[in-house]
């Protein structure tokens, strides 16, 4: 099995940040994006606050209050995501 060397995560519940820490830990480039500003917004800010800044120093990379405009995905090369932000 061969890992790659990006990710992005949609999503920064439950789901998204698992993926997203597990991926980093297995040395991913991992950018995580999410519309919200903060993770797991149901849990106590500053449990959230915490979790982030963990994860951030694991090498996941937020992008908070940004949603995928669009999702270019030739079949022979890298998939590329516009954001909202134009990035």
């Amino acid at each position: 099995m061969e890992l790659p060397q990006k990710l992005a995560v949609v999503g920064a519940g439950v789901i998204g940040a698992e993926y997203a820490c597990t991926f980093a830990a297995l040395g991913v480039e991992v950018h995580l994006i999410d519309g919200r500003d903060m993770l797991l917004p149901f849990l106590d800010r500053e449990v959230s606050t915490a979790l982030t800044k963990a994860m951030e120093r694991g090498g996941v990379q937020f992008h908070w209050q940004e949603r995928v405009r669009a999702c270019h995905a030739p079949a022979s090369s890298d998939i590329k995501l516009t954001l909202t932000s134009g990035r």
